[in-house]
């Protein structure tokens, strides 16, 4: 599966950066926080398109048909994806790299002690942004009721009027730099992943969702797994070690692990918990609002800016002839509820 090669290929690049690698929350927070959603789009919408596919429809000019860049499902299922594999693809990460020194969101990193007034001024959360981290930009996201809660109360009147209807592209030097907005469109993402952060600590202390299973808690079961298998496996032999890997990572997805999946209501046959279906329809439900106000059709064109402009190379290929283009591959939602 195209998406697994993706996610190992993400892991590997943010260790590579020294960057830290977004949270699931981080990602569910979809085109609020842009830098983090280019990474999706990058590494796993575009998985479920094709590559050829998507970087013909990247150079479609917005009139053009066929110029979006997959449907609805398409992105929901491909967010479902990346909930399901998250935790098996950090995991495989460490373990084939004992010597790794990938952080994410989910790690308590040093200075993040008590709430002492020495804590008060954090440092901030340089989150892994794919192609991103060469243009030194950021993006102004759009202001709707969402965003202008999303980032706290601490929001004041200067940064809101820099932001409008439309993403905007930020850059900090050059002819066109906007320093003043820069940091605007800086402050709000950093005020965002504060929220998050503030959610996965009190996770970590055990004051999440009333009691219930959390993203933190199946950090801990990869972490706690990862401890216990790493000396088995410098012992074994390769087909051992292999049949172990597989063992760990499959009981660490979120929806298609045997645990989830014996839940009353679970398809044993395709292999989606009822967790995994009520998923999708949260998230298509949210893509499609989007769809409906035109915010999504915006932010796939800020996308397409974006990627021709971090990816020159990408640009070569995409002038080949129609018949070498394969054709558009559209996600089917049952494939969805098939084992992975």
């Amino acid at each position: 599966m195209l998406a697994c090669l993706y996610g190992a290929g993400m892991c590997e690049e943010c260790d590579a950066l020294e960057m830290v690698l977004p949270s699931l929350e981080s990602f569910r927070q979809r085109w609020k926080l842009p830098k983090t959603y280019f990474v999706f789009y990058d590494y796993f919408f575009k998985s479920v398109i094709q590559d050829s596919v998507w970087i013909d429809r990247v150079n479609t000019p917005s009139s053009g048909t066929g110029a979006r860049l997959g449907p609805v499902i398409s992105e929901a299922c491909a967010l479902a994806v990346l909930e399901n594999h998250y935790f098996p693809w950090l995991y495989q990460h460490k373990i084939e790299n004992p010597n790794n020194t990938l952080v994410t969101e989910y790690d308590q990193r040093e200075g993040q002690g008590g709430g002492g007034a020495d804590n008060q001024q954090e440092q901030e959360i340089n989150l892994f942004c794919g192609a991103l981290v060469l243009s030194d930009c950021e993006i102004s996201v759009p202001v709707t009721a969402a965003t202008a809660s999303s980032a706290g109360n601490d929001e004041n009147e200067q940064e809101e009027g820099t932001r409008s209807g439309d993403f905007k592209i930020l850059l900090l030097s050059g002819e066109n730099a906007d320093p003043a907005a820069h940091k605007a469109a800086r402050d709000h993402a950093q005020e965002i992943s504060k929220g998050i952060k503030a959610k996965i600590d009190s996770d970590r202390q055990g004051n999440g969702d009333g009691g219930r299973h959390t993203r933190y808690d199946s950090y801990k079961t990869m972490s706690s797994t990862l401890e216990q298998d790493m000396p088995q496996i410098n012992q074994e032999n390769g087909a051992s070690v292999k049949k172990r890997k597989r063992k760990s990572k499959s009981g660490m997805t979120a929806f298609t692990s045997a645990t989830r999946k014996s839940k009353k209501g679970s398809d044993q046959v395709a292999g989606w918990s009822t967790e995994g279906k009520k998923f999708v329809c949260e998230v298509f439900n949210e893509i499609k609002q989007d769809e409906q106000s035109g915010i999504r059709k915006k932010w796939e064109e800020t996308y397409k800016f974006m990627y021709k402009a971090t990816k020159q190379d990408y640009k070569a290929n995409a002038a080949v002839d129609d018949d070498e283009i394969e054709a558009p591959f559209e996600m089917d939602a049952n494939m969805l509820y098939m084992e992975v």
